[in-house]
């Protein structure tokens, strides 16, 4: 009898170098016993409930153990599906786009560089750690700004105040 077999998804190299640092992260908290059931249980999970990689692997212990201990718990092995009970922290929001002049690209690569550079010489952390910390911090920043835009808009737009 053949037994159904979940899709994996696959991983860029850069994605799957993050996905080795939060096997390694979920065995170091007792999460996992198996590296490989860690690493098989994302594949699956990301394949029907996107996760951003970088906001898990850099979470807090706390949203890191509910998200990894719930993938572990409510993953169903034969279709690779999430319990829609459960609810990672970590999963990935619908996709932005974005779209930068080559000005502003080489402002926020350069900003994305100078994070690493503090991460790592500044706060003393492994070059691992700092790429993913500068990644996600430059990606947060991305995400923020329709949000100033608004806000900016908005002051411009209030009465100026009597003093």
């Amino acid at each position: 009898m053949l037994e159904y077999m979940p899709e994996f998804a696959e991983f860029t190299r850069d994605e799957q170098y993050t996905v080795d640092a939060i096997v390694r992260r979920a065995v170091h908290l007792g999460i996992y016993d198996d590296p490989k059931d860690a690493e098989m249980d994302i594949a699956a999970t990301h394949v029907h409930c996107p996760l951003d990689l970088a906001k898990l692997w850099s979470a807090p212990d706390s949203s890191f153990g509910h998200d990894m201990g719930g993938i572990q718990r409510y993953l169903d092995r034969t279709t690779g599906k999430l319990d829609p009970t459960f609810d990672p922290r970590c999963s990935a929001p619908a996709q932005p786009s974005y779209t930068l002049t080559r000005t502003e690209l080489r402002q926020l690569l350069d900003d994305a560089l100078g994070l690493f550079v503090e991460y790592r010489d500044t706060h003393g952390r492994d070059e691992e750690y700092a790429a993913l910390a500068a990644a996600s911090e430059t990606i947060d920043g991305l995400d923020a700004l329709p949000e100033i835009a608004a806000f900016e808009a908005e002051l411009a737009a209030a009465p100026e105040s009597a003093e």
